[in-house]
């Protein structure tokens, strides 16, 4: 008990809130990457496949869409897998077809590290992916006479229309059954596409019972946003996942703060001032 009758609380750590990883950007310069060739025909004929089943998937999401006027972003978003212990090589989709990276993840496997990436891809562009892996199979680098986009298609081992768990960051699982507060990190998109993205979020999440916060942050590259809600309701609407670069766990925040008045945040910041007890050794060094 403190002299004045109140409960000894332990000291604040900030040790155990942190963790240090490697900065990875979307738009690093192109990297000189060890991607095992695969056997050419086979893996190009596979990947088309799977652009065929992606696009059929997403030619029944827009005839479902039809009429519905507050979908603006009609793509679709696509989960791209790695081999073992390859990174995947899908930087050149950036700048040259629009795609836009959602988030990379890394996991553990029986054979070794696999990296999994979420891309949004923009309606019409599946095409692209297409022809990237026709010309996989059919043309040559010259200099070398390797495949052309070798290291690209290579480094995919497989790929598949994304659903509510590749959009989930935490290392935890989502909680499922359970109304929480997330933090959701909205696609920006291009600068005029930021507001048609998040009011589309806004009317598909209310729409599957979510309650969206009334504030966000924009920042460059994404809106954030708080919502309430089972889990589960994300997964009701691909349109609102197309919305969704990330999904984490709901945070506290400081606007509670910021928002009271300074009469309110000084009466406020003294009471936790009360509260606090310089470690013994440092009474001096705070005294002073």
């Amino acid at each position: 008990m403190t002299p004045d009758g109140r409960p000894e609380k332990r000291h604040l750590r900030a040790d155990r809130f942190h963790r240090s990883e490697r900065y990875a950007s979307p738009r690093s310069a192109p990297r000189i990457l060890n991607i095992p060739p695969k056997s050419r025909g086979e893996h190009g004929v596979a990947l088309i496949e799977q652009v065929a089943a992606i696009r059929e998937q997403h030619a029944a999401l827009l005839y479902n869409w039809e009429g519905r006027e507050e979908i603006r972003a009609r793509g679709i978003v696509v989960e791209f897998e790695s081999p073992p212990n390859v990174d995947l090589y899908l930087e050149q989709l950036i700048d040259s077809s629009g795609f836009e990276l959602l988030n990379r993840r890394k996991e553990t496997g029986e054979q070794g590290d696999i990296t999994k990436e979420t891309w949004y891809v923009p309606n019409g562009r599946l095409d692209e992916l297409d022809r990237i892996f026709r010309e996989y199979l059919e043309r040559n680098y010259a200099p070398t006479g390797e495949p052309l986009r070798r290291k690209l298609v290579d480094s995919i081992e497989k790929m598949q229309m994304a659903a509510l768990q590749q959009l989930w960051t935490e290392s935890d699982p989502m909680p499922l059954g359970l109304p929480i507060w997330f933090e959701v990190w909205l696609r920006a998109g291009k600068a005029e596409e930021r507001e048609q993205i998040y009011q589309q979020y806004r009317v598909c999440a209310e729409r599957v019972g979510l309650r969206v916060g009334e504030n966000r942050i924009n920042l460059p590259e994404h809106t954030v946003i708080a919502t309430y809600g089972d889990g589960q309701a994300f997964s009701q609407d691909l349109a609102l996942l197309n919305c969704i670069a990330e999904i984490r766990l709901g945070r506290d925040y400081a606007d509670f703060f910021e928002n009271l008045h300074p009469d309110e945040q000084m009466q406020l910041a003294k009471e936790l001032a009360s509260f606090l007890r310089p470690v013994e050794g440092l009474r001096s060094a705070c005294a002073s």
